[in-house]
């Protein structure tokens, strides 16, 4: 046999090593509570409980090298006044039992409300959630990889609706798994697979003539656009039109209006707004503008850089200086 601490040969049976003296057997007692079960130790003139739960590791840099770093999470309740006491509480202090794990069609409405998300991304995680449904009454915790891939496989949709499916599981895991819902995120396992996106498929002909036969008679709005609608009318037309539209208006409603007709319109506009190439050169109230002894026409002229006399100087250059006819 070898010394337990040398790890010199020495005869079998020996009590002690003939070259270090090290004792060879050790009495050792055997523990009145298993390992994880706790301890409890006096700290002032009360006892304290107290239980490791696990160990959670991080990467740390040592000298140059890379090396894990073991942090020991534990659970202890202190203020016994017997060790007795301490000892009764320590299985108290285990991890908590799983509260029963609801449905997976319950958990997506109970998450829903909790995600912080636009209106469209909501629309495509309800359109993914369909494609959930054979796993619908399943307890959440009872649903396995091979259910949701199933489900992922069966999908008829484009590439783009089974990503959506995956990104979904991965949210409702992250919000289950701190709730004790889950211990694993299955949604990262997920395959979404080859294939292109769907192309949409284009509305047909007596759909786009409902939605063109619907445009301007939707009743309410708090906001009528309206881009040149006094083209093609003549002078009369236009003139009962203004009145017309003036005296339809309710307050609440907002009237945007795009015309070039503005010594026309300038009367019952309280607010105009000037496009040069897209970009806003101007927003000025006309009823303010006239209060300063200017006009709408005016205004716009100067702001767009009007130069009266382009007319004749292009006449000019055509005629090579040459007065031109009357």
């Amino acid at each position: 046999m070898k010394c337990r601490k040398c790890r010199a040969e020495i005869p079998d049976g020996s009590r002690y090593c003939l070259r270090c003296g090290v004792p060879q057997q050790v009495n050792q007692a055997t523990k009145s509570r298993g390992n994880g079960t706790g301890s409890v130790f006096k700290r002032g003139g009360t006892w304290t409980a107290v239980r490791v739960l696990g160990y959670t590791s991080e990467e740390v840099e040592v000298d140059g090298q890379k090396r894990k770093k073991l942090h020991k999470t534990t659970r202890s309740k202190g203020g016994f006044r017997t060790k007795k006491e301490a000892l009764e509480y320590l299985p108290q202090l285990g991890i908590p039992a799983r509260k029963k794990a609801p449905t997976w069609a319950a958990l997506y409405d109970a998450w829903k409300p909790t995600h912080r998300a636009g209106k469209s991304t909501m629309d495509c995680y309800a359109a993914a959630e369909k494609w959930f449904r054979p796993i619908w009454p399943l307890r959440f915790d009872e649903v396995d990889i091979d259910d949701l891939q199933e489900c992922l496989d069966d999908c008829p949709k484009g590439k783009r609706t089974r990503e959506n499916m995956k990104a979904l599981a991965g949210l409702l895991y992250k919000y289950a798994i701190p709730r004790h819902l889950a211990d694993l995120n299955l949604g990262q396992y997920l395959i979404v697979g080859a294939g292109d996106t769907s192309e949409k498929q284009a509305l047909p002909e007596d759909a786009l003539e409902a939605i063109r036969s619907a445009v301007g008679r939707v009743q309410g709005a708090d906001y009528i656009l309206m881009d040149e609608p006094f083209a093609g009318n003549d002078l009369f037309n236009r003139e009962d039109f203004y009145k017309v539209l003036v005296g339809i208006l309710e307050p609440q409603e907002t009237l945007l209006l795009s015309t070039h007709l503005l010594e026309e319109t300038a009367p019952f506009l309280s607010r105009a707004l000037l496009l040069r190439q897209g970009t806003l050169v101007a927003d000025l109230d006309p009823l303010a503008l006239e209060e300063t002894g200017a006009d709408l026409l005016s205004y716009v002229k100067r702001a767009y850089h009007y130069q009266a006399d382009r007319v004749s100087r292009a006449l000019t250059q055509l005629t090579n200086g040459k007065e031109p006819l009357p």
